[in-house]
């Protein structure tokens, strides 16, 4: 029978993003711009709810149409204020925290598959979605359950992330979201050079037996601990507050809520067994082993692989065609690359009018995350044109991580530098143990023109540890061959004139290194461009060197 319940699904673990230096301020704009989003949209699982306009984004126009007919109007100036709100200003990372990791309202992501780290530099912001999780159901069945006006004036006053006249709706919304934070893992980096991780009912057990909870960080509050931070100074907490140094968390004890501090905490930690309990029983019921390494299926079997040949054989175009709809990062070697091209330095960076240092991951990296971070892709780092750089170089001692051992993984590991460690720690949480291995997913190509001569030579040791490929001229090839090229009064066919003239190149070269490849050119030319391309050509990398060809 096929009605039956659909088995457990086995889930790979969430990136906790314990190290990330992302912030986010405004909390109480974000919660009503996020719970209008879903009450304005239909209570879609998902809205995509902002549009483009000159690297910036603002509110979809049908997302902006709603939102203006439930305030109806009254309220004047809306869409400006929503326009300003941090799901349009923030980087997406501070919002995956934010609404992610501390408030668990839902999934925030990029409309189009682009790596998170996408809006650290340049300022540009893209495209955005949320898929809500059930807890903005529970804020609706809260925030509905008043009278339409107050929950207009109430949200209307947090959009603009102002204090609402409206106390109970007010103290209700806060009570919900501090629960909401009893999840969410956060990082300290201790006097002792140590490292803890907790969670609030370890502030509140804190608190409890202290007095007080400290919070300072030795270095810098990182990850979601810096949400949490803002959640707390701004007062959405009804339980605790920072006393006058900002540094240590204590208890409100006002008198306002009815669940006392005391209750709360073995509130959360019968909470936190059940959750651990029911976690349990998923794995063993599932036969899933509970690791930080995510889950790659074994279908994997990654592959590196240099495809040779002339110029316009079809290299790039065969690994194209190879990688078409799978996650693809590209860069190019030339003679001035080197390893921080490849994988990634500290650049001066400028945010919000102000220089500052910050390591600028490169295209390696990029791969290296989004391979770790999506265990179900197939993911392709494409390097062109590989012998134009100094591998050696390059590489660094990332080369040895290009043995992979039975599972797809990297053979040996390796530590990575401290900039790129630390990088790494934020970007991968819990998948990252401090050395460098690639996932079975991660696979490298490349292209190499044998016209060329190399540069910086290719040790052997290298070399053994790719596939290699060779990529014929084909002269039958119509969508690459089978137009014709004018000169003059003449038109001749494309494949036929190649045919002539490489075999005039391969009898005076003694190779077939300097011929052409039926990609050399793409499409119908005349006179003018075929001097210029391959007239240029035959000149500079042929006649030049006096082969005496006629």
């Amino acid at each position: 029978m096929s009605n039956y319940p659909k088995k457990i699904k086995q889930r790979t673990a969430i990136n906790l993003k314990t190290g990330i230096k992302s912030s986010l301020s405004k909390i109480k704009s974000i919660v009503a711009l996020t719970y209008l989003l879903y009450k304005c949209s239909d209570s879609k699982h998902s809205v995509l709810y902002s549009q483009e306009v000159g690297g910036q984004i603002k509110v979809a126009d049908d997302v902006m149409r709603n939102i203006k007919a439930y305030f109806k109007p009254k309220y004047k100036n809306v869409e400006n204020i929503i326009n300003d709100n941090p799901l349009f200003k923030s980087q997406l990372e501070s919002l995956q925290v934010g609404l992610t990791l501390v408030l668990q309202l839902g999934k925030i992501n990029f409309e189009k598959n682009m790596a998170a780290a996408a809006e650290r530099m340049g300022g540009n912001r893209f495209n955005k979605r949320i898929d809500f999780s059930t807890n903005i159901v529970l804020l609706d069945l809260i925030i509905s359950d008043y009278d339409l006006l107050d929950s207009q004036k109430f949200l209307f006053d947090w959009l603009q992330n102002e204090v609402s006249e409206n106390e109970t709706i007010t103290s209700k919304v806060c009570q919900f979201l501090s629960l909401m934070t009893q999840n969410t893992v956060f990082k300290l980096r201790t006097d002792a050079d140590g490292e803890i991780f907790f969670q609030t009912e370890g502030v509140l057990e804190s608190i409890l037996e202290n007095g007080n909870a400290v919070i300072a960080d030795r270095e810098e509050i990182v990850g979601p601990n810096r949400v949490y931070n803002s959640f707390i100074k701004e007062g959405l907490d009804p339980w605790i507050r920072y006393n006058n140094s900002s540094k240590v968390l204590e208890s409100r004890n006002d008198g306002t809520i009815d669940l006392k501090i005391e209750s709360l905490t073995k509130m959360i930690s019968t909470t936190m067994d059940i959750s651990l309990s029911l976690a349990k029983q998923r794995n063993v019921e599932n036969e899933v082993v509970v690791s930080s390494v995510p889950n790659f299926p074994s279908t994997f079997t990654p592959v590196q692989r240099i495809y040779f040949g002339t110029p316009g054989s079809g290299k790039s175009h065969k690994i194209n065609e190879l990688t078409k709809g799978a996650k693809v990062f590209r860069t190019t070697f030339h003679p001035d690359y080197d390893f921080a091209s490849f994988v990634g330095c500290y650049k001066p960076v400028k945010e919000n009018g102000e220089i500052t240092y910050n390591f600028v991951p490169q295209c390696f990296t990029n791969a290296y995350i989004y391979a770790w971070n999506n265990p179900n892709q197939n993911v392709f780092l494409i390097i062109e044109e590989i012998n134009r750089g100094n591998c050696a170089q390059i590489f660094g001692d990332v080369f040895q991580l290009l043995d992979r051992n039975e599972n797809g993984f990297s053979s040996f590991a390796i530590q990575p530098n401290q900039d790129l460690k630390n990088y790494l720690e934020e970007e991968l949480g819990e998948y990252f143990d401090g050395n460098l291995s690639l996932p079975p997913n991660l696979n490298i190509l490349a292209s190499m023109n044998t016209s060329d001569q190399s540069l910086f030579p290719m040790d052997s040791a290298f070399k053994r540890r790719w596939d290699w490929e060779y990529v014929p001229i084909n002269y039958n090839d119509e969508k690459s061959g089978g137009f014709e090229i004018q000169l003059s009064d003449q038109q001749y066919l494309w494949s036929e004139f190649l045919k002539a003239v490489n075999s005039k190149i391969k009898t005076a070269t003694d190779s077939e290194d300097k011929q052409m490849g039926n990609f050399f050119i793409r499409e119908s030319i005349k006179t003018d461009d075929f001097i210029s391309k391959v007239m240029f050509y035959l000149w500079s990398e042929i006649l030049k060197d006096e082969y005496g060809i006629n």
